[in-house]
């Protein structure tokens, strides 16, 4: 379990002095793997922001003015089809400054705070690199032929507690751009969609749930202590996470370290808490301790694990 636990929470921790996976970045549409045999009842809920964009002129042609929301918007609704081991959470009108870069302390706080006022457990931040259109060939004004659009797109998991990225992959396609020159194009619509360049994109988003789920298949849902009193807890899971009444997790406690630049890092400390759950709403659980003087080491923002 530990092995598992370390591979979320950070490259340093000091239990058994394990190592941080992460999945590296891959240039090209890959075809979707197997999914691996790991199962667990436990689903991670993922945050998607509004969609990130480049270059904003790339956006005039066709005026769609707001396609880093309905972007969102549609890899949400795809990632709630596919995914197996989460679900997403779209807050798609929330344009997230967050450019994680290594002059700033401040990359892994996001992702944190992020996961402490919406309970999720990811952060998942579309980044369109490119939607340009090919030059196209006029006549009288208008196009000859409709020309090529492409659709370049980075997808970024940040883990909602460490705050590190845990997955990254770029994806690039194109496909025939057939509206007008000077069509005003809602990227909401269903005319959009099913024009062969929204389809393309969906082919796309179909392909990044699968990507993402096969990332998730064995990572384990963490969960935290959101609050406690007497000889209760609350939790960061619920219903929707698949946690049911009657559900036994265990504690692991949480200890936060400075590194040798001021950063700090979180450590892990295994106990012997075990956690029933006997009140379950959407998006948290009520649970009670064993044993019962368990109370007096846990403090919030410690970790559940299945």
């Amino acid at each position: 379990m530990f092995t598992q636990l370390t591979q979320f929470i950070t490259p340093c921790l000091l239990v058994l002095s394990l190592f941080c996976h992460a999945s590296s970045a891959q240039p090209e549409l890959a075809q979707t793997s197997a999914v691996p045999a790991c199962h667990s009842s436990i689903k991670a809920s993922i945050l998607v922001p509004q969609a990130q964009i480049h270059d904003r002129s790339q956006l005039r042609y066709g005026q769609i003015g707001h396609f880093e929301q309905h972007l969102s918007q549609r890899l949400t609704q795809k990632l709630n089809l596919n995914l197996q081991h989460g679900f997403a959470l779209t807050y798609s009108k929330e344009r997230l400054d967050f450019s994680p870069s290594l002059s700033s302390t401040h990359s892994t706080r996001i992702p944190n705070w992020l996961n402490t006022i919406t309970n999720s457990q990811y952060l998942l931040i579309p980044s369109i690199n490119n939607i340009a259109t090919d030059n196209p060939r006029y006549i009288f004004g208008l196009w000859e032929t409709s020309p090529n659009r492409q659709f370049v797109i980075t997808l970024s998991l940040y883990h909602g507690i460490s705050g590190e990225r845990i997955w990254q992959k770029r994806y690039e396609s194109e496909a025939e751009w057939e509206f007008s020159l000077t069509a005003q194009v809602d990227s909401a619509s269903q005319t959009f969609w099913q024009s062969d360049y929204g389809q393309n994109i969906d082919t796309v988003l179909s392909q990044v749930s699968h990507d993402l789920d096969h990332t998730l298949a064995c990572r384990p849902v963490i969960g935290q202590v959101i609050a406690r009193y007497g000889n209760k807890i609350l939790i960061n899971l619920g219903r929707r996470n698949g946690v049911k009444v009657g559900d036994n997790f265990r504690l692991v406690l949480q200890n936060q370290m400075q590194d040798r630049i001021n950063i700090e890092r979180i450590t892990a400390v295994d106990s012997d808490v075990q956690i029933t759950i006997d009140q379950v709403s959407e998006n948290i659980a009520k649970s009670h301790l064993s044993p019962q003087d368990a109370m007096s080491n846990i403090q919030i923002n410690d970790l559940i694990l299945k």
